[in-house]
């Protein structure tokens, strides 16, 4: 093995998992780890094994709204300078614990097909059927659908929410499961979630209630004319309003719907309010 080794190559031979076990961290099921780099109860680190890299959604996070490669985590997680987060690395593949990482071939799905086949299954389903009716939100308006495993092999027993791009193309698939109990256990996505729910804001909205879950977005869809967007938790938040800034008119008024939110917006509503009306 060479004396020193190539950056462009360290990146191609280490994975960002072999480095996130050299620090005690195994991904769970929807490839999340508490993020070292804060105090992190519950997961809000995504990892990005086919990019190499991690992402961390806590606005109470300093590495937020950035990728982190596998060099760089290593220089953060040890505070070390760049040349011995390299040397670092190139000790990791030394140890013979890694080889060449051969890219998954990723097969694009076709959300938006996916999607209308699930949406049948909502209504002739007498669980999802119950569990809608539980909620509040059995409705014949409702942009929704339920997988039973029958044509689509992930979300499986979930009620499907389509999240969209600005073009309204749907990108994401959100998937709750009806039968879970547990708190961590209930809200999954299709890979590399992206997107929103239920779509991009119009700029000619003038009143947008932001909601934590994407059931309360939908109850509020049902039940008054308000426009909402849902934040699938705080982590979210932070990128809404930097998209806001830029893409929406600045007198647009906002409104808070959640404990959780509201506790997280103020912290940063001095710097927001110079940009919108925010109302907690």
């Amino acid at each position: 093995m060479p004396v020193a080794i190539e950056i462009k190559e360290i990146k191609e031979q280490l994975s960002i998992i072999t480095v996130l076990e050299h620090y005690g961290l195994q991904p769970n099921k929807n490839k999340m780890v508490c993020c070292p780099f804060h105090d992190d109860k519950n997961p809000s680190m995504q990892v990005y094994a086919e990019t190499n890299t991690v992402f961390c959604f806590s606005g109470n996070c300093t590495k937020n709204g950035k990728a982190i490669d596998t060099i760089q985590f290593i220089q953060d997680k040890e505070n070390l300078s760049k040349h011995e987060a390299i040397k670092k690395a190139e000790s990791l593949i030394s140890n013979g614990t890694q080889t060449v990482i051969q890219k998954p071939i990723i097969q694009v799905e076709n959300l938006n097909d996916i999607f209308q086949k699930l949406k049948p299954i909502l209504y002739s389903s007498s669980k999802a059927r119950a569990y809608a009716e539980s909620r509040n939100i059995y409705n014949a308006k409702l942009e929704a659908g339920y997988n039973n495993g029958t044509h689509y092999g992930k979300l499986k027993n979930c009620m499907v929410f389509p999240l969209k791009d600005k073009s309204g193309t749907i990108v994401s698939l959100y998937g709750r499961n009806i039968e879970s109990k547990g708190k961590d256990d209930r809200h999954f996505y299709t890979m590399n979630r992206k997107g929103l729910y239920p779509n991009y804001p119009s700029q000619e909205t003038e009143t947008l209630i932001i909601t934590e879950s994407i059931i309360d977005s939908v109850t509020l869809q049902l039940y008054t004319t308000y426009t909402s967007l849902a934040l699938y938790g705080t982590n979210v938040l932070i990128f809404l309003f930097r998209l806001f800034k830029f893409e929406m008119r600045s007198n647009n008024d906002y409104h808070l719907g959640n404990v959780q939110c509201i506790k997280f917006a103020k912290r940063h509503h001095l710097r927001w309010r110079k940009h919108h009306q925010l109302r907690l």
